[in-house]
């Protein structure tokens, strides 16, 4: 295991103020900063975001549970992934259940954290926390979610992730993040849940 330099300091925060707040959306914060070498920096704006959390839902035929949605960051439609906020004070595993259950009406009874990582290594401590799902059923009563995106689902191969990815079909860092990681795990081909009963 690597072990970063013990001579790696953190930079001291000497001044925050808040420059504009859109709850429950985002806020933007202006810091001055005091660097180890005793460099000050003025004017270094942090975007403060809620975590979130992203799924990567495998049934018994080794495929994942996909989205097509319009995402308006990147401008364009592509593949994401059951997702959502954590709220203030919320598990991450209990948001990750909790969004899994709204967006497909599904239910997993395995779960595998497999990462939670900074979106940005410079201007947001916001994470996006990724679960894998498996041994997945239909839920007795459906959940009701408030996406106002139009998502339309599919299921596609474990196999076809290098692809989606290189193509730039799947696009966001949480998706892509997520499902390299479980192609790297070859986790679907570990499972061996049973099927989903319609």
């Amino acid at each position: 295991m690597q072990v970063p330099p013990t001579s790696l300091e953190s930079w001291k925060i000497v001044q925050e103020e808040s420059v504009f707040h859109a709850p429950p959306w985002l806020k933007v914060v202006r810091q001055t900063l005091l660097l180890p070498g005793g460099i000050t920096i003025p004017d270094y704006f942090q975007i403060e975001q809620r975590d979130y959390c992203e799924i990567v839902a495998v049934d018994h035929q080794q495929r994942f549970l996909g989205f097509w949605r319009y995402k308006h960051g990147p401008r364009c439609v592509n593949l994401g992934l059951p997702a959502g906020y954590i709220e203030v004070g919320e598990d991450p595993l209990a948001a990750a259940k909790r969004e899994l259950l709204e967006e497909t009406g599904l239910e997993a009874a395995n779960w595998q954290h497999i990462g939670a990582f900074f979106v940005d290594g410079n201007r947001t401590s916001t994470r996006a926390w990724l679960y894998l799902a498996t041994q997945l059923q239909r839920a007795v009563v459906p959940a009701v979610s408030d996406d106002l995106e139009e998502m339309h689902p599919t299921w596609v191969s474990i196999d076809e992730i290098p692809q989606l990815i290189s193509s730039g079909q799947a696009c966001t860092l949480g998706v892509v993040t997520a499902l390299s990681i479980a192609y790297a795990q070859k986790i679907a081909n570990k499972s061996d849940e049973p099927a989903i009963h319609q």
